[in-house]
């Protein structure tokens, strides 16, 4: 009588399909209502059945349980939730350290590492955040108690409540929020407006229109007209993100198609060396695993089992199929009933190692599909030779039968596998080629840094020095004495020294590995060598620096927070004062006439309006952080300009043509020991460049020139009245 209810709301809720998970939880449910009788029958309706019908898919069986015995002690009937049982002011776990800034990461589910590829690289960026913030992970999708688990053992927090206002309530604030897969921006998007200080991630996971694109004419849930309509939502959530995370330079290079001036980080799938040595099996098992809530996964396991396995069946009667991994729909599962096929279905994580201990060669005929493929990253970590074809090998690029066998036909898939199997390939040599090979793509350590990096960018902080070793070893010491900021390296080209400059350099290189000395044996200025320290690490911001200066506390990261302050903003300039505090320049500015100024020079740095940001023509090249967007977008220095004087107003003011802005920002303040390595004859020395060099400025800008400082005056009034 007690427990007929209970049974009754089980069979509705999971269609009598008796799963083990699901079963203990109503079992669980039934004795707590079995004490309070009376509150279960109230409950038993179609409303709460419902949402204890979506708790089941997404939440765990134990905050169930709890949220339940909560309803059955309060005075409400209903079970009144948003998104399911979930108490909307549950409370968060407190982090362990409050030194670790804080990071939210939001997914469709929480990361399903045994399930999918995407999952295990959504899991283990997670677990590599975690060394060095606290990571919040969130979803509004499937929480199981394994995932749950896994995520916890690795220190990252689970917030359960789905009410924004009691997460910022909670945690006050999150360095950066990091939407997994495009489409959760859409779902949780609201989140933004608690924290909108928060940089803003999108993490691709694969470029989700390219995998449909090529899916047109092979699956009839998507056709052209949808997937234009798709394509089009996935590019305007990426336009919102701050920085958009791509698995390969391939899905970099489409998204830059559609967005130029994206801010891209190449973060990969993550993968171990798992079996460094290759070890022939003794067997003849060709593997395929994968997760088949991905149709790609559907059509190749499809191709493989009816196409090429029996080709190699043929000539080597021993060769057996094994299909594993989740979620597999009735027709893959149908694919065991195949003679030498057998169908493995879900692979426990501790299972995994012995799946391809067993396994002679991994087959992934990939039709469809975007992004790097975790099943062929899996099977190189493990030693295992990999069959595929270009979009299989996409990010990767194995060299046909050299780290792999890479084709697009077929039958020649089929006469890999059969060569193999006959032992006629030097599969040792192959298998460790891929695995060196896919270190330096996927590997972990590579992977932190470009997620590290792009949380808090590198900086390449380039300082150009001839002779003048009292002025360089004060301008370094200047850096070490006063940058907080914690990601940097200093680049020193050292034009042809020879006043000890290069020795002091090697000196501090070995004591300090994030001095990077360039020696030259001859002069090449200004130009040539800080375009060259540009290139010189490609994914990092820049800072260039003279020789003579001497920088304060927090300089650098009131610089790089302004650059991102706004995404219009591409350069950013100091504050620069003389050696007595009087200031040299707040920006500049150059006219149609040939004439320019340095703005405030000689005044008071206190003044109110040298304490506000602002928009400048240009900045002086003394202090001239750059964004590696702006450098991705309108290059380095015109070398026209060598071997100097003017780039720096070049830059700025192509930056300007490019809708780029030039700000000049108080919070960063630098001493500058002008004419220290140049002099001040304009008729001699370098210093002749000067008048040389700003004709060719105004021959490239021309009428150019006042529409730029017409604009930096429309948008400093802009800023003023409002």
């Amino acid at each position: 009588t007690v427990t007929a209810p209970a049974r009754i709301a089980y069979n509705v809720v999971t269609g009598a399909k008796k799963t083990k998970e699901k079963s203990k939880v109503f079992l669980e449910l039934a004795g707590r209502g079995i004490k309070n009788p009376k509150k279960m029958l109230q409950s038993l309706n179609r409303e709460n059945i419902s949402t204890l019908k979506k708790a089941l898919s997404s939440e765990s069986p134990q905050l169930i349980v709890k949220n339940y015995q909560r309803h059955l002690t309060s005075n409400v009937t209903e079970i009144n939730t948003d998104e399911a049982i979930i108490e909307e002011a549950q409370t968060i776990p407190q982090k362990k350290s409050h030194d670790k800034k804080n990071i939210l990461f939001i997914s469709p589910n929480l990361p399903d590492f045994d399930e999918s590829a995407g999952g295990k690289r959504a899991w283990y960026m997670l677990k590599l955040l975690q060394e060095d913030y606290q990571v919040y992970a969130y979803t509004k999708g499937q929480k199981l108690q394994r995932h749950r688990d896994k995520l916890e053992a690795d220190g990252i927090i689970i917030i359960d409540t789905h009410n924004y206002g009691a997460i910022k309530r909670s945690i006050p604030s999150f360095h950066t929020i990091i939407f997994g897969w495009y489409y959760t921006m859409n779902d949780c998007g609201k989140i933004l407006q608690y924290y909108p200080e928060s940089q803003v991630i999108v993490d691709t996971v694969d470029i989700h229109w390219i995998r449909e694109e090529r899916s047109i004419g092979n699956w009839d849930g998507i056709n052209k007209k949808k997937w234009k309509a798709n394509k089009q939502v996935e590019v305007d959530v990426y336009k919102k993100a701050d920085q958009i995370w791509v698995v390969s330079d391939a899905d970099a290079d489409a998204v830059r198609k559609e967005i130029p001036d994206a801010d891209l980080t190449v973060v990969s799938i993550i993968q171990d060396i798992e079996s460094p040595k290759y070890l022939d099996p003794l067997t003849n098992n060709i593997l395929f695993i994968g997760g088949y809530r991905h149709y790609p996964n559907i059509n190749a396991v499809t191709i493989l089992a009816k196409e090429i396995y029996p080709k190699v069946k043929a000539e080597i009667p021993d060769a057996k199929l094994i299909i594993a991994g989740a979620h597999a729909p009735e027709e893959v599962k149908a694919l065991g009933n195949l003679e030498g096929v057998e169908y493995r279905g879900f692979i426990d994580d501790a299972d995994i190692p012995q799946l391809y201990s067993d396994s002679f060669i991994a087959v992934v005929p990939l039709v469809a599909g975007a992004g790097v493929k975790g099943k062929i990253c899996e099977a190189i970590s493990y030693s295992v030779p990999v069959v595929t074809n270009a979009i299989g090998n996409e990010g990767i690029n194995l060299e046909h039968n050299v780290d792999g066998f890479i084709t697009e036909d077929i039958n020649q898939m089929a006469i890999s596998v059969i060569r193999a199997m006959q032992r006629k390939v030097d599969l040792e040599h192959m298998t460790k080629s891929a695995q060196n090979k896919f270190l330096s793509l996927v590997g972990p350590e590579i992977n932190k840094k470009r997620m590290i990096n792009s949380l808090v960018k590198e900086v390449s902080i380039c300082i150009v020095t001839f002779n003048k070793l009292d002025l360089l070893q004060k301008c370094i010491s200047s850096i070490h004495g006063n940058t907080k900021y914690p990601n940097y390296k200093i680049l020193v080209h050292s034009n042809g020294c020879d006043d000890g400059t290069q020795d002091y350099l090697k000196a501090a290189a070995n004591a300090d590995p994030r001095i990077v000395p360039i020696l030259s044996q001859s002069n090449d200025v200004f130009v040539l060598p800080n375009n060259a320290m540009m290139r010189m690490y490609p994914e990092n911001d820049v800072v260039l620096l003279n020789n003579d200066v001497e920088v304060t506390e927090n300089w650098l990261t009131a610089l790089v927070d302004t650059a991102y302050s706004d995404k219009n903003i591409g350069v950013v300039g100091s504050k620069i004062l003389f050696p007595d505090g009087k200031l040299q320049e707040f920006g500049g500015i150059l006219y149609e006439d040939g004439t320019g100024r340095n703005i405030g020079k000689w005044e008071d740095p206190n003044e109110e309006e040298y304490k506000v940001l602002k928009r400048a023509a240009f900045v002086s090249g003394c202090s001239f952080y750059i964004k590696r967007t702006t450098i991705s977008k309108i290059g380095v220095f015109d070398e026209q300009f060598h071997p100097c004087y003017c780039e720096d107003a070049d830059y700025c003011y192509t930056a300007w043509e490019n809708d780029l802005e030039v700000v000049v920002t108080p919070q960063s303040i630098i001493f500058h020991f002008e004419g220290a390595t140049s002099g001040t004859d304009t008729n001699s020395g370098f210093k002749k460049y000067q008048g040389i060099n700003m004709k060719k400025f105004h021959a490239k800008h021309g009428d150019k020139v006042s529409q730029v400082n017409d604009r930096v005056l429309e948008l400093n009034q802009d800023y003023v009245t409002h």
